[in-house]
């Protein structure tokens, strides 16, 4: 849903600081930041964010990357050449210097951080979403209708409700439109656009949010069927995605 620029969001806003990891969430793409030991979810610019690492004094081992798409995975190559023995994860090869190919379900650990690979096929094939739990503090990074369908419904939307959710991209104020558009007397969705359009930084949201006003986690509701003139839940994300594509 989300799109982003670390230097100018870092004057401002950090999103997360629990214990010894904190999250960064940035403005022009996808990347955020877990120390110490320090993890980077899709490091898309090596030199923003290698001072904001030696900062904090985080020390970086880990790369976690949901695809492999440039605007993702662009700064593995250059961040492994210059920090020997970092671990590289992803579900698929083609993401560049990859040297852990995670398996649906694997768990690995950052500190404290237990991260569990999550497939959420969609995007790409190799799509994969990371659950990361710190006792009770739960987030998740992510990245045909049948595989939306699983990715969204079968996946993701059985976290748990308050597992906060780190989408790729910030997208959100359109994404409302778009929802409103399908469920316009949705008080839900009207509380939600108001509240973004006073708000800068609308990440994190959570599970439980999205299962009240995101449609493509609503495809089981009458209202969101009756938009989409589809019966069958598989069908109703297909014609979604459809009408969210020619969406203006």
């Amino acid at each position: 849903m989300f799109r982003a620029s670390l230097t100018n969001y870092l004057k401002t806003v950090l999103t997360q600081k629990r214990g010894n990891r904190m999250i960064f969430q940035t403005k022009t793409n996808a990347m955020k930041v877990i120390p110490v030991p320090a993890a980077v979810v899709d490091p898309v610019e090596p030199k923003k964010l290698l001072p904001v690492i030696e900062q904090h004094g985080a020390n970086l081992n880990h790369l976690i990357t949901t695809h492999y798409h440039a605007d993702h995975s662009g700064g593995n190559e250059e961040l492994t050449s210059q920090r020997k023995g970092l671990t590289v994860y992803g579900g698929d090869e083609n993401i560049p210097a990859l040297n852990h190919l995670v398996k649906d379900g694997e768990e690995f650990s950052i500190g404290n951080i237990t991260a569990k690979a999550l497939y959420t096929v969609c995007h790409t094939r190799g799509s994969v979403s990371f659950f990361l739990q710190d006792k009770d503090d739960k987030v998740v990074f992510t990245g045909t209708a049948d595989h939306m369908y699983n990715s969204l419904i079968n996946v993701l939307g059985k976290l748990p409700e308050d597992t906060k959710v780190y989408c790729g991209h910030e997208y959100t104020k359109s994404n409302l439109k778009f929802a409103e558009s399908i469920e316009p007397d949705n008080q839900v969705i009207k509380d939600k656009i108001q509240w973004a359009s006073k708000t800068q930084q609308t990440i994190p949201s959570t599970i439980g949010d999205e299962l009240k006003f995101n449609p493509f986690m609503r495809v089981n509701v009458d209202s969101v069927k009756k938009a989409t003139g589809k019966n069958d839940p598989i069908e109703v994300m297909g014609a979604l995605r459809e009408m969210k594509n020619n969406f203006k």
